[in-house]
């Protein structure tokens, strides 16, 4: 388990995370400049921070307190770069070997050996960084961080090198190479997809700190603020007060929410994902509860969906477009076309209350 809390000072930007991330994969998401590399660096010893502790599985790699900071090669802290930062005069056993020197030479060929088998680069040994392919580079790098059996794996956008095509199948290769890895990882990306794809736990990271933790559904079903749901596509954020235990009024609307909600009277945001708003036929309206009328204002062809904005009847500009992710099939047999108007429902079960902005800070 990773344990870290600590302060980071570069100039005008404080980097100052607050995570725990037990065995398996964490994903660290967040833009560019959100802090994500810098962390990474921090727990491999790379860089120092101000104040703070990190500590992986019960040892102390950094107290500032106490003047406790374990150097890099001590750490058993394996690092995946961005550009995989290979060296470029050594073969794949080179690379591979590298941080194997203080092994008996029999036992780091044997290492060597085993991981050359698990990469599936048996027939490449000899050959060097340039003679390999973006995704030979990418498993070399990925051997390296694990050959030297670390308790944490650090991996920095480890397929952002990639075209589109190779990045779905490494990522599935990199998966496959650490279902067997029994420690923690932790994944730097600024793909959600990604973060969803390969990790149990998101970490979501801005400016400097963690903005909130926890398993992938909760992040993304549940964001804790407004900046958390606009980071997880949680893009639809509206403004209501609360009428009753589970009854919202949003612009004269009524909508039902399953969650608890604050006392009568309060004003509060909610939001609810594009893909859990529903497109609703026109004679299956009656019975269903918080469905909404409005007028189709756009749409935007994507790959195997579209993406619709809808103004609801009645309600003021400033209470927002509903964003919709519509399949193609739905789009083409409703026969949906801007101006047009449409009945959409928003399931009480996928409502979810923000905190203010105040707890954000």
């Amino acid at each position: 388990m990773l344990d870290l809390s600590f302060a980071y000072r570069t100039g005008g930007f404080v980097l100052a995370p607050t995570l725990t991330a037990d065995r398996g994969l964490t994903a660290l998401y967040g833009p560019s400049g959100a802090g994500k590399s810098l962390t990474l660096l921090c727990l491999a010893g790379l860089l120092r921070p101000d104040t703070g502790w990190v500590r992986l599985n019960g040892r102390t790699l950094l107290d500032a307190s106490a003047g406790i900071h374990v150097p890099a090669h001590q750490r058993k802290v394996g690092v995946v770069f961005q550009e995989y930062a290979l060296f470029p005069h050594l073969t794949v056993v080179g690379n591979l070997s590298y941080g194997l020197n203080r092994l008996p030479r029999a036992d780091a060929q044997e290492r060597v050996q085993a991981m050359l088998r698990l990469l599936r680069l048996e027939g490449f040994a000899a050959r060097y960084p340039g003679d390999l392919s973006g995704g030979q580079r990418q498993r070399v790098a990925l051997g390296r961080g694990l050959i030297v059996q670390p308790e944490l794996l650090l991996l920095d956008e480890p397929l952002s090198a990639l075209d589109q095509m190779e990045r779905e199948r490494l990522r599935d290769e990199v998966m496959e190479l650490l279902a067997g890895f029994g420690g923690t990882t932790l994944l730097v990306t600024h793909s959600l997809q990604e973060a969803y794809i390969m990790a149990k736990e998101i970490a979501v990271i801005d400016g400097g700190r963690i903005l909130q933790a926890g398993p992938r559904e909760e992040v993304l079903r549940h964001p804790r603020t407004r900046r958390v749901a606009e980071h997880v596509g949680a893009s639809n954020i509206f403004q209501g007060e609360v009428i009753g235990p589970s009854t919202l009024s949003w612009h004269g609307v009524l909508l039902q929410v399953d969650e608890p909600l604050p006392p009568p009277g309060s004003i509060v945001r909610f939001c609810v994902r594009p893909e859990d708003v529903r497109l609703v036929w026109p004679d299956r309206v009656a019975g269903r509860v918080n469905v909404v009328s409005g007028r189709l204002v756009r749409e935007a062809k994507r790959d195997v969906d579209y993406l619709l904005s809808v103004r609801a009847d009645g309600g003021p500009a400033e209470a927002g477009d509903i964003t919709i992710h519509s399949p193609e099939h739905l789009h083409f047999l409703m026969k949906l076309q801007p101006g047009m108007g449409v009945w959409i429902a928003l399931p009480p079960d996928r409502l979810h209350v923000l905190e203010t902005e105040d707890a954000e800070r």
